[in-house]
């Protein structure tokens, strides 16, 4: 049988798992594959795939960093379609609300940074959709408030320049004496 390399992600808080915990390297080759295979369409089947794998390696911090790091490394890449970003974040919705684990404190570390990121390189269409994942989190109480602030922050800033952009058309309207029918 041949012998299979591990791949180890580590930081100082790994120290304390065991070395057993260790994802296999052909087992992160094979993620990355189901990764790049999802493509632009969301398809259920592969979401799901996606996180029944991660489900295996939930409570490995190691292998959790391993699995998020494929999902992550297209999803903030500029070489990556805008059209993939957003089946990619299904993907960490999916961990997020049926997996949980190690991968929670993972990516509401990480979540603020790519975040902005996607937001930026989305249609307005597909920037309704990601909010719509944000909000969701929030309704299911995913992440800490503060958290999830600090990651919503592209839609805030968004709603702030909407409000402000309203409110000095309206002044406009109203120093033109025109009114507003009710």
């Amino acid at each position: 049988m041949p012998e299979t390399s591990v791949v180890e992600v580590r930081d100082s808080s790994d120290e304390s798992e065991d070395e057993d915990d260790v994802i296999e390297e052909e087992q992160i080759e094979e993620y990355q594959e189901m990764i790049d295979e999802l493509g632009n369409f969301p398809e259920k089947v592969k979401i799901n795939s996606l996180s029944m794998v991660a489900e295996d390696h939930a409570e490995s911090k190691k292998s959790a960093r391993a699995l998020y790091k494929c999902i992550r490394d297209p999803l903030v890449s500029p070489k990556v379609s805008s059209d993939r970003k957003l089946p990619l974040v299904y993907v960490i919705d999916s961990i997020l609300k049926n997996v949980k684990g190690k991968f929670l404190p993972i990516i509401e570390e990480d979540a603020k940074i790519w975040m902005p990121k996607v937001f930026d390189v989305l249609s307005d269409e597909q920037r309704v959709k990601l909010r719509k994942v944000w909000n969701i989190w929030k309704e299911f109480g995913v992440f800490k408030e503060s958290s999830w602030t600090e990651m919503g922050k592209p839609f805030l800033n968004a709603d702030s320049v909407v409000s402000t952009a309203k409110k000095v058309a309206d002044s406009k309207t109203k120093a033109a004496g025109i009114l507003k029918a009710v």
